[in-house]
């Protein structure tokens, strides 16, 4: 994901087209991934939180306000980045 996000945000930002992706993990979606695990594991939403630094999953609203981000102006100059939601999974 990296790679192509970064590669594509080259080939194209001269052309003012910014490229980026989101990489979201533990989002409240029933039928992702995610909750796939979650069930295979016999876990609920509730005990899953518990595994995230911020002690919950996230809400869909999280995850659309960050792609509204970054399909704004406020994020025009945001070239090839990998914006990560996951309420710290990565950082722990």
């Amino acid at each position: 994901m990296d790679g192509l996000t970064k590669t594509v945000a080259l080939e194209v930002a001269k052309e003012n087209i910014g490229v980026n992706a989101i990489c979201a993990c533990g989002i409240d979606a029933p039928g992702d991934v995610f909750h796939q695990w979650m069930e295979k594991e016999g876990m609920t939403p509730q005990q899953a939180g518990e595994l995230f630094p911020i002690g919950r999953m996230g809400k869909a609203e999280e995850l659309t306000e960050a792609v509204l981000f970054l399909c704004s102006e406020k994020a025009r100059f945001i070239v090839g980045h990998l914006l990560v939601v996951d309420g710290g999974w990565i950082a722990r």
